[in-house]
């Protein structure tokens, strides 16, 4: 009888399990639905706000005659007020009548834009038109690198989609005779945007939001729950029926099977450019673990089944547990004290007048595995005590042993400091004739020596500097710092050095207006800038590129990096360039000047910033440092990266 309603509850178990899922997804695609609409409702809402800015440009500026007059300075200026704020890359552009761009962000002045099937549209209308439209990549070759770079999604470790997704609004421009001239075209990259997911997120909680190619190809997504167990960004692949249904024209509602097997529910539609050609989808769902509750009426009758069920079976198994479940506790009991270390008392299972065989058995086992426990559990503690005071020996002297390290080179320094500036001192005063005029030769021979000798101070200065740093004397001074500032300052600082060597020293600072301010040690960070860059200039060999760039990394961090095209770093020492006196070339024949402490002084930085900094390839040859720091720097942030680190230079 048991068995049987047993059975009957394992069933009823397994039909209400479908029901509620069923249910709870109907549900669930009922809210999403609605979703979707808010984000076709938020895209729209940015057109008409970006009508509005232009409108409101054209009420005041004789925007026509900067058209007949190809000014590009005026045209790039109108721009700047006309493009959008928030919502990720920009995309602006004036173009003529024949299609030539006039001033653009994207691409150079004189050049095709790729859109111009548009005009013919935009010369039949009074009113802009809005659309997504796709520029193909090999149309992209004419654009501006920092554009493409944005646009670039990376599919693989060795493969990105490289064609550039736009929603855009295109406003006519006529002159004061109703003749079309061209168009002012104001928008955003859809790629990678994490703005336009952001602004999903803050009206519609508790789901994601995609965009999709039509071969299926995420472009931009937040698809991620807590546990980063459910996580899909740009650059995965959607299920192929639900890119061929959205691709027919038709709306998907239901559940997904991500390409790892995990499922999700979703709504999503369809992404038209200007002919009406279906170019992607947009799609907003949850994960399956996270449907809401189901209604309180099917859960009332389910529960009321349930509950009936339960009885029956409960009263059958009130008659058996005389027999079965005492034993059972009474073991359990014991079982619990062996884990805690007591013998157990077996007697009040072993006195019972009925007990089957197997249960004495097991009292008997249980009995003989509690003895050999204490025994081991002794053995393992008399061990780790022995082990821990082992330990605390060796962390005392590897402590004492730093602390002398750290001193010695503090002492050795300063005492290597003070003969060297009375040698570059009394150098340069040779060098000015203060003791009489000296020849060719010997002009020669002293700058040897102030050079080698500012050489050897600059050394002593960074021991010193990576002493406090080593030793906790060194602590950050916080302010408001201009993070655009800083970079641009620093470069202009550095750049004779890159002219030296025929080298271009540039900065690439894609962050939006009015939210550059951070709170950083300001000086440090620029000896950070400088220590890199002039890392940067000696690994690069004459003619080379280096770049500054920085971005946002997430909402509330900055990304920094210098990027070189020299000779680059083996993989194998990618991590070992950060300890102290440990460089990419180690041999004594090397080429380049330095002990190994710039990228030492630069990670412990980094680190007390609450940042973290690492090295990559650049493509195509050369060297990344990227580091990606908090806008709000705590002083008392502990080093993330680890603490004896050190550099190529």
């Amino acid at each position: 009888m048991a068995l049987v309603l047993t059975i009957a509850l394992a069933l009823f178990a397994i039909v209400g399990v479908a029901l509620l899922k069923s249910a709870a997804i109907d549900s669930t695609v009922s809210s999403l639905q609605v979703a979707l609409q808010t984000a076709y409702d938020r895209i729209e809402l940015k057109d008409n706000s970006a009508i509005l800015r232009i409108s409101e440009v054209f009420s005041y500026e004789d925007v026509g005659s900067y058209f007949e007059t190809g000014d590009e300075e005026k045209l790039s200026e109108m721009l700047n007020r006309c493009a959008p704020v928030g919502m990720g890359t920009p995309y602006t552009a004036a173009i003529d009548a024949s299609g030539v761009v006039l001033a653009s962000n994207a691409q150079p002045a004189g050049t095709d834009w790729p859109l111009s099937q548009l005009l013919k549209t935009l010369s039949e209308e009074t009113a802009a038109i809005t659309s997504t439209e796709v520029i193909p990549e090999e149309q992209l070759s004419i654009c501006y690198p920092s554009f493409k770079q944005n646009v670039k999604v990376q599919i693989s470790e060795n493969d990105y989609l490289n064609d550039a997704y736009i929603r855009i609004v295109a406003y006519p421009v006529r002159s004061s005779e109703g003749v079309f001239l061209g168009a002012i075209i104001e928008g955003y990259l859809l790629n990678n945007n994490q703005l336009l997911l952001g602004d999903f997120s803050s009206i519609v909680s508790n789901a994601y939001l995609s965009i999709g190619t039509s071969d299926g190809t995420r472009i931009c997504s937040n698809i991620q729950v807590d546990d980063s167990a459910f996580f899909y960004p740009a650059g995965t692949q959607q299920m192929q029926e639900f890119v061929d249904t959205i691709n027919k024209g038709e709306i998907w509602r239901g559940v997904v099977t991500m390409t790892d097997g995990k499922l999700g529910v979703v709504v999503a539609g369809s992404l038209k450019d200007q002919t009406g050609k279906i170019i992607g989808n947009l799609g907003v769902g949850m994960p399956v673990t996270s449907i809401p509750t189901i209604s309180p009426s099917l859960l009332t009758t389910l529960g009321i089944s349930f509950i009936l069920i339960l009885v029956a079976t409960a009263l059958m198994g009130h008659i058996l547990t005389g027999l079965i479940t005492k034993p059972i506790a009474s073991l359990e009991a014991n079982a619990r004290a062996v884990s805690t270390g007591e013998f157990p008392n077996l007697e009040s299972i072993l006195k019972r007048k009925i007990l089957p065989k197997e249960f004495a058995e097991l009292a008997n086992d249980l009995y003989v595995m509690a003895n050999e426990l204490t025994s081991e559990n002794q053995r393992l503690e008399d061990k780790v005590s022995k082990r821990t005071e082992e330990l605390l020996a060796t962390i005392g002297e590897l402590r004492d042993a730093n602390q002398h390290k750290s001193q010695f080179l503090a002492n050795i320094s300063h005492e290597l400091r003070t003969p060297l500036n009375s040698i570059i001192g009394f150098s340069s005063l040779l060098q000015d004739g203060l003791a009489g005029e000296m020849n060719e030769k010997q002009h020669e021979y002293v700058s040897i020596i102030i050079q080698s000798g500012n050489h050897l101070l600059d050394l002593i200065n960074d021991l010193l500097g990576l002493v406090k740093i080593d030793t906790n004397a060194d602590k950050l001074s916080i302010s408001d710092v201009n993070v655009r500032r800083l970079i641009v300052d620093t470069a202009a600082t550095m750049y004779p050095q890159a002219k030296a060597k025929g080298q271009s020293l540039s900065e690439d600072i894609d962050l939006p207006q009015g939210t550059s301010n951070v709170r950083w040690d300001e000086g440090k960070m620029r000896q950070v800038l400088i220590n890199l860059i002039a890392n940067a200039i000696k690994f690069t060999p004459q003619e080379g590129s280096i770049s500054v760039n920085c971005r946002f990394a997430g909402t509330d961090s900055i990304e920094l990096d210098v990027v070189d095209n020299g000779i680059g770093i083996d993989d194998g020492m990618k991590e070992r360039v950060f300890l102290a006196f440990e460089q990419a070339d180690n041999s004594y024949t090397r080429m380049y000047k330095g002990v190994g402490l710039g990228l030492a002084i630069t990670r412990s930085i980094i680190s007390m910033h609450g940042g973290h900094v690492w090295i990559e390839d650049t493509e195509g040859g050369g060297t990344t440092v990227r580091m990606v720091l908090p806008m709000n720097a705590d002083a008392e942030k502990g080093d993330d990266n680890g603490e004896d680190t050190g550099g190529r230079g």
